[in-house]
């Protein structure tokens, strides 16, 4: 083969390897959304991808992480947990580090005669059917591992965001959606444990109280006006005036944690509750 054959043969396939490239390149990036979609919804890369971002999270931003890597994580928690973060609470997630389980101080154990007062007192002021509906779940814990705990993946299915989500997901605000939506009532379909915040009808208004027993308890977490916040069901005092609360991912289980009462936001009263029994 002669030097002007090899040429045309050399401009025939660059040609050809450009009319390829025009046609497949736009046809892969137009693809990639659907592609990743498909990988993540059939074969549960999300649930990882999520994992990564809690953990980015939960790191000292002065040690760990550019802000940008930040901000990605922040992104990913809201696509696939259904929250949406105010911009205040993105200021804080992407410079300070996330503490995953909502926690109460002084973890106290609890024994059965404690939970027949909390339900004698709640029946008192007729107010025990969300609380007879949460004491079954106590001890409800995450599973270390790659599994999930099939109750956990029940009450995050209760707001309604359309995807599984598993117990790495923060599932505070998700246990107590479950509860009111097995009394009867609509939640707040929010995985925000402050959205519990206007709920139903307030305490204070309903009895001049601050307080009563299995009301639900809206509590501050980082600070008063931080949008992370602690939802419960109000059990009674210690014997130090503290406030008993039992809720959902409480030490990463179904728990009752003991608070500073200058914790409480309010607490809210189903809209449907007519006063004590008479």
């Amino acid at each position: 083969m002669n030097n002007s054959e090899s040429s045309v043969s050399d401009v025939n396939y660059d040609w050809l390897w450009k009319a390829i490239a025009a046609v497949l390149v736009p046809v892969a990036v137009a693809a990639t959304p659907a592609i990743f979609a498909w990988v993540s919804n059939d074969r549960g890369v999300d649930n990882v991808i999520v994992k990564s971002a809690f953990d980015i999270l939960e790191k000292d931003p002065q040690v760990f992480g550019e802000s940008k890597t930040r901000e990605w994580a922040v992104k990913v928690i809201e696509r696939y947990s259904g929250v949406e973060f105010s911009d205040d609470a993105r200021t804080e997630l992407e410079s300070g580090p996330l503490p995953i389980s909502q926690t109460a101080s002084n973890p106290n154990s609890w024994a059965p005669e404690e939970i027949e007062k909390w339900q004698i007192d709640a029946r008192n002021v007729n107010n025990d059917k969300l609380l007879n509906l949460a004491i079954p779940e106590l001890g409800v814990t995450e599973t270390k591992g790659s599994a999930s705990t099939p109750a956990i993946i029940k009450y995050n299915e209760s707001i309604g965001s359309g995807r599984v989500l598993d117990d790495e997901t923060p599932w505070n605000s998700q246990f107590m959606n479950w509860v009111v939506g097995q009394a009867g009532y609509a939640g707040t379909q929010s995985a925000r444990s402050r959205s519990w915040e206007n709920w139903g009808k307030p305490v204070q208004d309903e009895t001049g109280e601050d307080l009563i027993a299995g009301c639900v308890a809206v509590l501050w977490r980082l600070k008063p006006d931080s949008w992370a916040g602690i939802v419960g069901i109000y059990l009674g005092d210690d014997s130090q005036g503290r406030m008993r609360v039992l809720a959902g991912n409480l030490f990463n289980k179904v728990d009752v944690g003991t608070f500073d009462k200058k914790r409480l936001i309010t607490c809210r009263l189903s809209e449907d509750w007519e006063g004590p029994a008479q």
